[in-house]
């Protein structure tokens, strides 16, 4: 099926009443795919599912509150919604939670509750929350410091590809920390990062093949 075929078909049933085509839709009109780029469409869809009870909608119009896309910032309603959103389990608003209180927006600063919130998402795949999760064991901020389950954190989120926690295990083979030391493992993570373009990673795989 092309694309003007399938967005016409999710543009009816989102037209029609079908909850989660409206959601789709609302991300269409958010990315300007196969529809023009409109927050203003991209909200009033958005809000339509998620006061159907759509949980990715309810996570996205966290979102747009947040960042006071096509209206007034407000972190009293991204918060409102995200909650509503983690009344169904929902990872990402979990992981947008716990930022929230890692940053003092909307709720109280509280690095402990951000810890635990991450945790939840974290411990359901989300790539993001594994990755701060980990950097949270390996700094102490929020969880007491421990490099072990920093080490297993950040292999969860550099398996799925995330730059940030590739070049940290890097840091943690070439340093010894939570894993015997080990350059050539170093150097395989530094690698992977730097292929998507982590500027540190190249500058640390650069001086560790300058001092091996």
């Amino acid at each position: 099926m092309d694309e003007s075929k399938n967005t016409a078909i999710i543009m009816r049933d989102a037209e029609h009443g079908d909850t989660e085509a409206k959601c789709i839709l609302g991300m269409m009109y958010l990315d300007g795919h196969g529809v023009p780029q409109s927050d203003a469409k991209a909200l009033e869809w958005f809000a339509q599912a998620a006061e159907e009870g759509n949980a990715d909608a309810q996570f996205y119009l966290g979102v747009m509150y947040y960042e006071g896309r096509c209206v007034p910032q407000n972190y009293a309603k991204a918060v409102e919604w995200y909650s509503r959103a983690i009344e169904q389990n929902h990872a990402e608003s979990q992981f947008n939670i716990g930022w929230l209180y890692a940053k003092g927006h909307g709720l109280p600063q509280d690095d402990v509750k951000a810890a635990e919130w991450i945790a939840k998402a974290a411990e359901q795949g989300d790539a993001d929350a594994q990755s701060d999760l980990g950097v949270m064991y390996y700094e102490g901020r929020g969880v007491p410091q421990d490099d072990t389950k920093a080490f297993e954190w950040l292999s969860k989120a550099a398996a799925q590809g995330i730059a940030t926690s590739q070049a940290n295990l890097g840091e943690m083979y070439e340093k010894g920390r939570g894993v015997p030391q080990d350059y050539a493992k170093a150097a395989e993570y530094y690698a992977m990062a730097a292929e998507q373009g982590h500027d540190d990673a190249q500058r640390n795989l650069d001086a560790l093949s300058e001092r091996n």
